[in-house]
Formats: C-alpha cells, structure tokens, sequence
C-alpha cells in the first residue's frame, strides 16, 4: 500500500475478498459507507497520496433489486454472512426501509455484532441474529462466498 501512494498515474483500485476488511485498516481515511461496514472494496488515490476507501456492495445490492423490480421497502429480510459484504448489503438495506433484517452468521457472535450494529447505526429496531432463514422472509441474500465457484452448494434452502 505505501507503494501505491507514489504511483502519480493510479487513480484507484478496486478489492475483492478475501482484503475488503484488511484494506479498511491500510487507508488513510474511510467514507461513510466503508466506516459502517469496516470493510472496502474501492480505493480512490488522492494527489497528495492519501489513500480513501468505500463501500459500494450494499448499495450497489439494493440498485440491482430495485433494477430487476424488487423494492425493499418494508420487506421482511434474511442476510446470510457477516463479512464486509454482508456488513455493507445489512446497513444498505436497512437505509432502505425494510421492516426486518435477520442475520445468518456461521459464527454466530459475528452475526450479533453485525445486527448490533446495524441497529445502533440506523435506527432500524427489528434487526437481529437468527440460526436460519424464515420461512415468511420476502427476501433472503447470500452474502457469503458460498456461489462464487460454480459447484458451490448455497448457504441455506432455496424450496419453500
């Protein structure tokens, strides 16, 4: 990274996992998208070589939905994963409007922390961590790697 702030024709760079929670302690400053989630997955570079991380996962999650006619507002809601994915996609819904938000974590103390935060962050009061998916949820998200390789079995059922 200390490399990269002398690079005088690098703009920024774009993280993908496994560094999106890392690169959220390498830069000098984060935006509010990347502060909420502590994870980035956009590096701008500024002249004087200050390094800016953002978040664009929870938005950018939220506006392809919308684009395929899927609002979100009040919606009932299961998030599976707490990286810096799901950390980003958790408070982007939430900006949304949904009604609730649970969270599926593997470990579940990180999924807790995640549904902590997301409430005290948003104000959002039906959010917390759950074992699984329900069966009334209107949306349920696959914010873990679990889908990236095309033999990847889903975190959770998709029948009914």
């Amino acid at each position: 990274m200390e490399g990269l702030r002398g690079w005088l024709n690098l703009s920024g760079l774009i993280v993908s996992i496994p560094h999106k929670e890392t690169m959220a302690r390498l830069v000098d400053d984060l935006d509010e998208t990347a502060a909420h989630s502590m994870s980035v997955n956009a590096v701008r570079r500024h002249p004087d070589g200050r390094l800016v991380g953002a978040m664009f996962d929870g938005t950018g999650f939220v506006a392809g939905l919308r684009a395929q006619g899927h609002e979100v507002a009040a919606r009932k809601v299961t998030l599976v994963g707490a990286g810096g994915a799901g950390h980003a996609i958790g408070f982007a819904l939430a900006r949304a409007g949904v009604a609730r938000l649970h969270v599926v974590n593997r470990t579940r103390e990180r999924g807790e922390r995640l549904a902590a935060s997301v409430a005290e962050g948003t104000g959002l009061v039906d959010v917390r961590s759950v074992d699984a998916p329900s069966p009334d949820d209107d949306i349920v998200v696959n914010a873990t790697s679990l889908g990236l390789k095309p033999d990847d079995p889903l975190p959770f059922t998709v029948d009914g």
